[in-house]
């Protein structure tokens, strides 16, 4: 009997701790949310045009400056001249149909996707979401590269959320980068895999140095891990004028 009352105290001491947790860290993120703002480029002239869509990563919350987030560095070693961003924060892949529709050029010299996460936070069947992403990528201006980047590199694998959901998450990021990266093939346009293995993973690492205050979104260093990686896995390197 002993035993049963001690574990059930471990137990509700738990799920004290971890609710407490992830409130707290979720108003660290509305905090974070409500102080971002997407970096943008306005330029009527010549030079390269970048249109960004997406969520809350896209819009780059989590970082110290807004020149640390993915559009800003991209567009700094590409040289553009004009960033349209589009991206809301808590944004799903059927919302991206939403934002083209704002996009103030008819046809971009790159596209920009960072999207999904929203997706896989909340359990959203792969296939709903690859449905939606073929008809975002058939609605897109006209581009002369697209490069989509699935802003989930392992939502396991951030502090937000209690341990027992983790694995679930994990589970459903690696079929979302399957399908995604199929998709992507299929249409043209480079995949960018996010992913990495718990046990190499720098957000899990050194979580407090490339995770944000509310533990889900990158910092400006994990930004850059992120934007590194894009530079890993597709050809951009290449069109830098360095």
């Amino acid at each position: 009997m002993k035993l049963f009352f001690v574990l059930l105290l471990l137990l509700v001491g738990s799920l004290l701790y971890n609710g407490t947790n992830f409130y707290l860290k979720y108003k660290a993120a509305q905090k974070l949310i409500s102080e971002a703002v997407p970096y943008r480029l306005e330029n009527n002239g010549e030079g390269m045009s970048i249109l960004v869509l997406g969520d809350s990563t896209a819009v780059g919350v989590g970082a110290d400056d807004i020149r640390d987030t993915v559009p800003a560095l991209l567009a700094d070693k590409l040289q553009a001249t004009e960033v349209d961003n589009q991206a809301v924060s808590g944004a799903r892949m059927d919302d991206l149909l939403g934002q083209i529709t704002l996009a103030k050029r008819e046809k971009y010299d790159l596209v920009l996707v960072m999207a999904g996460a929203n997706d896989i936070i909340r359990f959203a069947d792969v296939k709903d979401a690859t449905n939606s992403l073929k008809e975002v990528l058939s609605a897109l201006p006209a581009n002369d590269r697209l490069v989509f980047v699935l802003s989930a590199g392992n939502v396991g694998g951030t502090k937000l959320f209690p341990w027992v959901v983790r694995p679930f998450h994990t589970r459903l990021n690696l079929k979302y980068h399957e399908q995604f990266a199929l998709v992507i093939g299929e249409y043209g346009g480079e995949y960018v895999n996010l992913y990495e293995d718990p046990k190499t993973d720098p957000f899990v690492k050194e979580s407090g140095k490339h995770l944000a205050a509310d533990g889900l979104h990158p910092s400006s260093s994990g930004y850059l891990i992120w934007f590194n990686k894009i530079l890993e896995q597709t050809s951009l390197s290449a069109s830098s004028a360095d």
